[in-house]
């Protein structure tokens, strides 16, 4: 039960092929509460911040440093802050601004491997979306010993995803149809 010990993050990910609204829901939080940051990617920022602004793991840091990230995106700039003080964020902008790495950095930055459970479910519209998301957040977690990513979506038999959830997994990424037909089982 991922409400036994306290934290359980919802990312649902929305939008059509040129704009995605990334949306963290954290447990015991008031909707109306949540930081939108108001940007338009299409201009760009008088100046940006750097990642080693940001106080973030260790892990974390160094795959930062490994996929090369220096500087935030304006996505990034505003939402990462709220993300890693735990407060909820919608966040609107266009494919390719850096949505993932922020809600990723905000997610990975809470799970515990110590707690054998699963702590986040992140909803994508699409299996295309989700497959994207999946393989971002292990580029994140390369460096996060025994952190396990798991994608249910469609278009894979039913049978051959179980195992998967029958090992410890701490993330799962899929469509909401192919997650529902797996909590129906």
């Amino acid at each position: 039960n991922p409400r036994r010990s306290g934290a359980f993050y919802r990312f649902v990910i929305e939008g059509s092929r040129r704009s995605h609204h990334v949306r963290c829901i954290l447990p015991g939080t008031a909707h109306q509460n949540m930081t939108q940051p108001t940007l338009k990617t299409s201009a760009p920022a008088a100046e940006t911040t750097s990642f080693s602004t940001l106080s973030l793991a260790p892990p974390l840091a160094q795959a930062i440093q490994v996929l090369g990230f220096s500087q935030m995106t304006p996505v990034q700039e505003h939402a990462l802050p709220s993300l890693l003080a735990g407060r909820d964020v919608i966040a609107r902008a266009r494919t390719g601004s850096g949505k993932t790495v922020a809600f990723g950095l905000g997610l990975l930055t809470r799970v515990d491997v110590d707690v054998a459970r699963v702590q986040v479910l992140v909803l994508c519209p699409t299996r295309e979306l989700a497959d994207q998301v999946t393989q971002e957040l292990r580029r994140l977690a390369r460096f996060i010993a025994n952190l396990r990513v798991v994608t249910l979506c469609g278009g894979v038999p039913v049978r051959t995803q179980r195992p998967s959830l029958q090992n410890t997994s701490y993330v799962i990424v899929g469509t909401s149809g192919r997650i529902l037909d797996h909590l129906q089982r």
